[in-house]
């Protein structure tokens, strides 16, 4: 009863706002080196700097919701394919549920100079195992054991 489109667009919404907030510290913490890029000539770092954080600010707040619609759209297209009962409205709802605080912890984790690009992954790995579990509980597929 809770998977209401609203409540889905709230959290599109928050993290989004989330997202482009932490990326833009990591990138103020970790700065890209913009000595290869062509076509900088005559700009300084920190305008270039400006301008990736605007551009990549604004790119985070509009792609969260269509790439989390998107993906959704494929797995509800294929667990309706298998014999799926659930709703696309409620696969969405119960993807952002782990979806939202595991892409914000891979956020916290970019904020760790050093880290290592495999860090961010894990929180992604994980989820993974839970979309599984989710899919399996909004589309009520079995546990697989045979019916006589």
């Amino acid at each position: 009863g809770k998977a209401t489109w609203a409540i889905n667009w709230l959290q599109f919404i928050a993290l989004g706002l989330i997202g482009a907030v932490l990326q833009s510290i990591g990138l103020l913490i970790s700065p890209p080196d913009f000595s290869s890029v062509v076509g900088t000539a005559g700009m300084s770092h920190a305008t270039l700097l400006t301008v990736t954080i605007v551009f990549l600010a604004i790119f985070e707040l509009l792609l969260t919701p269509i790439t989390f619609l998107a993906a959704g759209g494929i797995l509800f297209l294929i667990a309706k394919a298998f014999g799926g009962k659930g709703t696309y409205r409620e696969q969405i709802y119960t993807t952002l549920l782990f979806g939202v605080p595991l892409v914000i912890v891979s956020y916290l984790l970019f904020l760790i100079p050093g880290a290592g690009a495999w860090l961010l992954y894990l929180p992604h790995i994980y989820s993974l195992i839970l979309l599984v579990l989710a899919l399996r509980a909004v589309h009520q597929f079995g546990n697989g054991k045979a019916r006589s």
